[in-house]
């Protein structure tokens, strides 16, 4: 079985962008792993500046990962002040990489209304490029084979064409729950946007709720891990009406 890794910002970022794909691959007995890199000062009012409550937080995000059957690690760099490309930060997340060695990293897009995404996507791929330089010590065989980029909220995400979409449907209502968790967060607004993203991909797909997903590489030219694990599944962006759409891709 494979290890996968999603990277995100903030303590709900994994499970609303790449939550039913993550759950999936759970289901199908892959070890998933969620590292946030933001995870002190966290901009919600009701519990800002109190320890004991930003504590309580944390156990709910480490709950939340668990009910999609992933474990979760977090860097605790401060709420909006996450450093763009710090070398430190890179290396921060490179040790995570090297100590799980995943077969598939999930990260954030690098074009986003909010500078956290921007920046952990940014670092992340960094990481993600020399993982053995940066994390340190004696260097490893690495696993990675894949990476891909998710999407944030409806309001966040910007200049995302999908490159695939993933049939989410059988997982949304785990998604559901895992954002349940987040009760600091008040759930049911992240419930709403969820459905309704997932729908609107799902219209674009044919399935009934979906996920979508841009390759980032590293491979050229790239021949998906993908179908093999997830069937049909997973399909192609575009139409069988033009160039690089569903025609082409099934040959």
């Amino acid at each position: 079985m494979s290890t996968i890794l999603a990277i995100g910002a903030h303590l709900d970022e994994c499970e609303y962008g790449a939550g039913g794909i993550s759950r999936k691959f759970a289901k199908l007995g892959h070890e998933v792993i969620f590292l946030n890199t933001v995870g002190t000062g966290y901009d919600v009012t009701q519990f800002r500046g109190d320890k004991e409550k930003e504590k309580t937080f944390l156990q709910q995000a480490k709950e939340a990962a668990q009910a999609l059957g992933a474990r979760k690690f977090v860097l605790k760099y401060p709420d909006k002040y996450f450093p763009a490309n710090d070398s430190q930060a890179v290396c921060d997340i490179a040790r995570v990489v090297k100590e799980v060695n995943p077969q598939i990293a999930l990260i954030q897009w690098v074009k986003d209304h909010h500078h956290d995404h921007v920046r952990t996507a940014r670092t992340s791929l960094e990481a993600l490029t020399f993982i053995n330089r940066f994390a340190g010590g004696e260097p490893i065989e690495l696993n990675l084979k894949e990476i891909y980029a998710y999407e944030a909220g409806t309001t966040q995400t910007i200049d995302f064409e999908p490159d695939f979409y993933v049939n989410i449907t059988d997982e949304i209502e785990d998604v559901f729950d895992s954002f349940r968790k987040f009760k600091a967060l008040g759930e049911e607004p992240l419930v709403d946007e969820k459905r309704a993203q997932a729908k609107y991909r799902g219209v674009q797909s044919g399935f009934e709720y979906a996920e979508a997903f841009k390759f980032i590489g590293p491979w050229a030219p790239l021949k998906s891990l993908l179908p093999d694990l997830l069937g049909e599944n997973v399909k192609p962006a575009g139409s069988p009406l033009y160039p690089w759409g569903a025609k082409d891709y099934l040959g």
